[in-house]
């Protein structure tokens, strides 16, 4: 008999062992590899995660949003500009981002009163901008403007992008040299440029943009022929001599113009996004800039009321009730005359402030009138009673004979008397 040693036992153990279902297998090594993501989104958490799990006491601190006091704390940060950046990033994209005190933050970080400069970070002054082409006024034009002159190209298409959806005929030379690709190298802020200047109704805008066809870049010419388009109602593509000769042979070149609507944010959902109590994509609708009527023309008073309804709509734009108010010149006053002369006695009379009528006083409502009782009538005048009524006549009984029957002794029995009336 013939016994197996023991490398040869060990070796057969071993391969049994490691014998195991493909499934298995696959199972430990997609365990490993989710455990190893794990890790790797775990420790790319920031500062600001891991000082929310620490405060919650759990480390799935990690994985909750920031509430709006830590968005508003982190905006007013004066010693990290990377806080500040979320903070007004986050304030500026929430639902109630819109309020006077958020917007009045988000001029301060342009240098609007009472702060002394803008905010010392471009993307600070970025995100800034931002946010009041998503919640400023016509004004707000005033405060972006500046950021077009900066070195950094990412303020500067973020302040075009802004100029987008706010209306201010102030705007039109800043963004008339930033699609000049002589005046500006950046090809994304000449693109968004050449969308901007679509919502201006002026010959010298067509003729900047008939010259921007001639762009190096696909999207340039593309936006610039879109807002020809817009302007004027033709397309003639990107054929500069019959853009010029329509241009020239035409007096009303906007008689055919077309509605201007600034480009929204939109994208499609993450495959996370499709399940239930994840939210949906923060995509927005597109809308007319704020200080443009329906019409093409300009309103300078127009303020933006932010409103969510239920279709997700927002960025309505109302007038203000007292813009006419408030922007009346007050009446200078009127100088007192150098020598004071006696008014007349009808002078004075006519001086004196009429007296204003007393209110009349209400009367109480009269009493209704009393009924007068009727006199009696006297028995003369009384008419005479009736005569009584006759007697009715006897009704004569049936005959108790009937042919054919014999008589029945008993008398009938009389019938009920009737009930007495009511």
């Amino acid at each position: 008999m013939i016994e197996s040693g023991p490398n040869e036992s060990a070796t057969t153990g071993d391969h049994s062992n490691h014998s195991k279902p493909l499934h298995v297998r696959l199972a430990a090594v997609g365990t490993c590899i989710a455990a190893l993501l794990a890790v790797a989104g775990l420790a790319s958490c920031g500062s600001m995660n891991t000082k929310a799990a620490e405060e919650s006491g759990s480390i799935f601190g990690l994985l909750l949003p920031p509430s709006p006091a830590d968005a508003a704390r982190w905006s007013q940060d004066p010693y990290d500009a990377d806080r500040r950046f979320r903070g007004t990033n986050l304030l500026a994209n929430a639902t109630f981002g819109g309020e006077d005190v958020y917007v009045k933050m988000y001029a301060m970080k342009l240098g609007a009163p009472p702060a002394d400069k803008p905010d010392s970070d471009p993307g600070v002054r970025g995100v800034a901008a931002r946010a009041l082409g998503m919640h400023g006024d016509p004004a707000s034009a005033d405060l972006i403007l500046p950021l077009l002159k900066e070195s950094n190209r990412l303020v500067r298409l973020e302040a075009i992008r802004a100029l987008q959806r706010i209306h201010n005929p102030k705007a039109v030379d800043a963004l008339l040299v930033a699609v000049d690709y002589k005046q500006e190298f950046d090809q994304d802020v000449r693109s968004e440029a050449a969308i901007a200047l679509g919502q201006y109704f002026q010959r010298r805008v067509l003729q900047v943009l008939v010259g921007a066809l001639d762009d190096d870049y696909l999207a340039v010419t593309t936006n610039a022929r879109r807002s020809l388009e817009v302007l004027t109602g033709q397309d003639f593509g990107e054929n500069q001599p019959v853009w010029l000769d329509w241009i020239q042979k035409t007096d009303d070149v906007f008689a055919s113009r077309k509605p201007y609507l600034y480009p929204a944010f939109s994208r499609d959902p993450y495959w996370f996004e499709y399940l239930p109590f994840t939210g949906s994509a923060p995509n927005e609708i597109s809308g007319t800039p704020v200080g443009m009527l329906p019409d093409g023309r300009t309103d300078l008073t127009m303020s933006r009321v932010r409103s969510i309804g239920a279709d997700g709509t927002s960025g309505s734009f109302v007038p203000p009730v007292t813009a006419a108010a408030t922007s009346a010149p007050s009446p200078s006053p009127v100088p007192a005359p150098a020598t004071a002369v006696a008014p007349t006695a009808a002078a004075a009379a006519a001086a004196q402030p009429t007296p204003e009528p007393a209110p009349p006083v209400r009367q109480p409502d009269p009493a209704p009138p009393i009924a007068a009782k009727p006199a009696p009538v006297p028995p003369s005048a009384q008419p005479a009673p009736l005569p009584p009524a006759p007697p009715a006549p006897a009704v004569k009984p049936p005959s108790r004979f009937v042919p054919g029957r014999p008589i029945d002794p008993t008398p009938p029995t009389p019938p009920a008397p009737p009930a007495a009336p009511n």
